[in-house]
């Protein structure tokens, strides 16, 4: 069979709303050959361009994927995770009331940066740390990312202080907070910075996990209350 008839055969398998990327049909022709398909199988309405290298069967009428989604699968063709943006998590975090700018969206990335059009969109891909990309989205890393993306000149230490934290989430902060810059740690309230010991966790490092660190240590603790002293 043809390298077109493989092509409109995994596309065809497809829902209709599924994304799909120029990089996964590489596999049934070389890259010119695939290309000319897809630019024809787009301008005959068979299947829409959402942005380079990745497309959907259904037509934007149909169906519209969200920002996040269209990075997702743009950053998976080429192997790279994305992560929430310090300044998405400052407004999630009550930190700021200043609004990202509506046509540009920026994602933490594993890899290098770069950006790309996505309607009216511009959606850039901008290099972070590992210590940056292992703040996962829950309450602490949220903060954190929020507190890192703001700057030492830029946080209202009287909200800051305002907030509570529970045990679980104290011994996060403490953790946490150890791989964070010297700035943002000498900020953090003062009433996480102390030692403790607890019984369930004592002694087990605070691995690099895809899972909120939260969940990991109340899995690890099995529920159970973390001393302090």
């Amino acid at each position: 069979m043809s390298t077109a008839t493989f092509i409109k055969r995994h596309i065809f398998s497809l829902p209709s709303d599924h994304l799909f990327t120029t990089r996964e049909l590489l596999q049934y022709g070389t890259r010119n050959a695939v290309d000319l398909i897809l630019f024809r199988l787009v301008r005959s309405g068979v299947i829409t361009r959402l942005t380079y290298g990745v497309f959907q069967r259904a037509p934007l009428s149909v169906s519209t994927p969200s920002i996040a989604r269209v990075a997702r699968v743009k950053a998976s063709a080429f192997g790279r995770k994305i992560f929430s943006f310090g300044s998405t998590a400052a407004v999630q975090s009550g930190l700021t009331t200043e609004e990202p700018c509506l046509n540009k969206v920026t994602f933490y990335i594993d890899g290098s940066t770069t950006s790309f059009r996505y309607g009216k969109h511009t959606i850039e891909f901008r290099s972070a740390s590992p210590r940056k990309r292992s703040l996962v989205d829950d309450r602490i890393g949220t903060l954190l990312k929020a507190l890192w993306y703001l700057g030492p000149g830029s946080i209202d230490e009287t909200r800051l202080k305002s907030f509570s934290f529970d045990r679980i989430e104290k011994r996060v902060l403490h953790a946490r907070g150890s791989q964070m810059p010297d700035w943002l740690r000498q900020i953090l309230p003062a009433q996480i910075n102390y030692k403790f010991r607890d019984y369930s966790v004592y002694g087990t490092p605070m691995i690099e996990t895809p899972e909120s660190a939260l969940g990991w240590i109340s899995r690890i603790s099995g529920g159970r209350s973390v001393v302090f002293y």
